[in-house]
């Protein structure tokens, strides 16, 4: 007898009568043992239903009658066999046991009828398909939105994200006049921009083929990175999250807007969502739209659906992803966290700032010795960066003559001799880099429970040209990125600023988290008015760098624009200022009731 059956077999029915155990001496044993022998064999596990007859206790018996029967060599295996699910036989209830032994054995194919004969309670489409019904249309009348995962938000940021967006720029109006209005309300959860997840999430919802050539332009690396290619697209990915987390962060601040609230969380899921909530007498309406994620899956073919609230084929599943987004509201290791528009700038207000690291009178600033007794004092200073050589320097142009440059030629001779050279013959230049690493080792040496870390830092990043062309615009950008990646490794808190408002914008079209300020003056009244073109002259007298970009914080010089326009700006925008520079005697006094906060030159101990 061949026992090759039993491959197949994953169900085992095993009568318990005393009749069953018997075998006769010196006969074969009975081919039911065989058969149970052969099951235990298998390397899958088969499952075992016991039918016992009345008339026989088996409690206690059944394990020493199996060890008499069955060979010695699958003793090991008789836990399934024990512990098989047993029902009590009788005559009345034999037909309910038999078609209950039925629906253990066809338990699989039964959910599988099931499946067959119910109608779908989720209508499982593609996103192409689920959108060819108009954005418009399916959420006229919304109350309150709330997109989760990135989802939609493109719907500020605008078509630099996508081309697909350019068929909803009427859309985007009726959304924006409708958050304007008061009309309706919108949270925004996003993964936070740099996070692993924010990274997890690019690569496997965005790919650089989907990217407008304004967006790969705006974030193609800057030529100090020197990345190109696979890097390149990598970039470009990583920024997505972080281009439409600054679009909507502007928006946000240009607007003062309170019914737009933004979120990042340090979670991602594979899916996106956008919950659509209306008024109570159109509650049949709500729903949440459901987009799935996949590597490979073209943005169009995504599989997408909708659950509605009040339907009863999909309330269940409602609730859940409804669940899903008010878990990100609660406390937890995935709580969203709420971002204002502005990145705390409060580190810069709690004492004066050493303008240049200028600690003596008789100092020159900005050289290595100041800028070290200021960290070691725990002073806040403020340094300006000169690009020379591939290197960031902290120095200005304006101090060329230290170095028996005529005005206006080191930057020049810098590139032209190299800035090794340069720095050979006094050590007191430093890099970017290096100031990092100074004045975080200054910070360890301290004791970082009495320092509180490296000490804050603004810096100023200064255009000499002010050329409007196309090359001009991206040596700039190229700058302004090459900055911000040095001091996203700095661990200290610190804040930009800049007298041009495209310096401005580009810190926060890299990164809105950053602190940037915009600085102020009238270029009349200083050395820069020969150089500056006229309509900047007249964007700084009007505060025109508003309508260019919100900054966080405005940097003024002491005098100028005390009152009119832009300190009325100032106040719509409820930003703090800064004053410089001052020295540390009576002309601190006289300016510190117009400030939040001085740059100020000599120590202000020595007052």
């Amino acid at each position: 007898m061949t026992l090759d059956f039993l491959q197949d077999v994953e169900y085992f029915v095993i009568p318990y009568t005393e009749g069953f155990f018997r075998t006769e001496p010196g006969r074969r044993k009975p081919v039911i043992f065989q058969e149970i022998e052969a099951a235990l064999a298998l390397p899958r596990p088969v499952r075992f239903i016991a039918v016992v007859f009345p008339g026989y206790e088996y409690a206690g018996q059944l394990e020493q009658r199996y060890r008499e029967v069955i060979d010695p060599q699958y003793h090991d295996r008789l836990l399934p066999l024990t512990g098989a699910k047993k029902h009590l036989y009788n005559e009345e209830q034999a037909d309910a046991l038999l078609e209950t032994i039925y629906q253990e054995l066809v338990i699989r194919e039964s959910i599988l009828d099931v499946i067959r004969d119910a109608p779908p309670n989720v209508y499982l489409t593609t996103k192409a398909e689920t959108e060819r019904v108009s954005i418009y249309r399916r959420l006229y009348g919304v109350r309150k939105l709330t997109f989760l995962n990135f989802a939609a938000s493109s719907l500020i940021s605008g078509i630099d994200i996508s081309p697909a967006y350019g068929a909803h720029n009427k859309f985007r109006n009726w959304f924006e006049t409708g958050l304007l209005e008061d009309r309706i309300s919108c949270d925004i959860i996003l993964t936070r921009p740099g996070s692993p997840a924010d990274r997890d999430a690019s690569l496997y919802k965005m790919r650089p083929g989907q990217l407008t050539p304004g967006l790969s332009e705006l974030f193609t690396l800057s030529s100090e990175a020197g990345g190109t290619g696979a890097r390149e697209d990598a970039e470009r990915y990583h920024f997505i999250i972080r281009h439409n987390f600054n679009k909507i962060c502007q928006f946000k601040l240009r607007h003062r807007c309170d019914k737009l609230r933004l979120y990042w969380t340090d979670a991602v899921l594979p899916y996106g969502l956008m919950k659509s909530e209306y008024p109570e007498d159109e509650r049949d309406q709500n729903n949440i739209k459901v987009d799935i994620y996949g590597v490979n899956i073209k943005d169009a073919d995504r599989p997408s659906f909708h659950l509605f609230e009040n339907d009863p084929a999909t309330a269940a599943l409602y609730s859940i992803f409804s669940s899903s987004l008010e878990a990100f509201f609660t406390d937890g290791p995935a709580r969203a966290v709420e971002f204002s528009g502005h990145p705390n700038v409060d580190f810069l207000f709690r004492r004066p700032i050493i303008h240049r690291a200028r600690l003596a009178k008789d100092g020159h600033g900005l050289t290595a010795d100041e800028i070290t007794a200021c960290a070691k004092k725990g002073y806040p200073i403020e340094v300006d960066l000169l690009f020379a050589g591939g290197q960031i320097l902290v120095w200005r142009d304006e101090d060329c003559e230290k170095y028996g440059f005529a005005p206006g030629t080191m930057l020049s001779a810098l590139e032209a001799q190299g800035v090794n050279r340069i720095r050979g013959q006094n050590k007191q230049i430093l890099t970017l880099q290096e100031l990092l690493e100074k004045v975080t080792k200054i910070a360890a040496g301290r004791g970082r429970a009495r320092s509180g870390g490296p000490i804050p830092l603004l810096i100023e990043l200064k255009n000499d040209t002010w050329d409007k062309t196309p090359r001009e615009e991206r040596r700039i950008r190229d700058q302004v990125i090459s900055v911000c990646r040095v001091m996203e490794r700095y661990r200290g808190e610190y804040a930009l600023h800049a007298s041009d408002p495209r310096i401005v914008r580009d810190v926060k079209e890299y990164d809105a988290r950053i602190p940037c300020g915009q600085i102020t003056l009238d270029f009349d009244k200083t050395e820069y008015r020969d150089r500056v073109p006229e309509e900047y002259k007249k964007m700084h007298r009007e505060a025109r760098y508003y309508d260019y970009v919100i900054p966080d914080f405005i940097s003024y010089r002491v005098g100028d624009f005390l009152q009119g326009v832009h300190r009325q700006r100032q106040q719509d925008y409820q930003l703090k200022s800064l004053g410089w520079a001052v020295g540390s005697g009576g002309d601190y006094y006289a300016h510190r009731k117009n400030y939040d906060q001085l740059l100020i030159e000599y120590d202000p101990e020595a007052r």
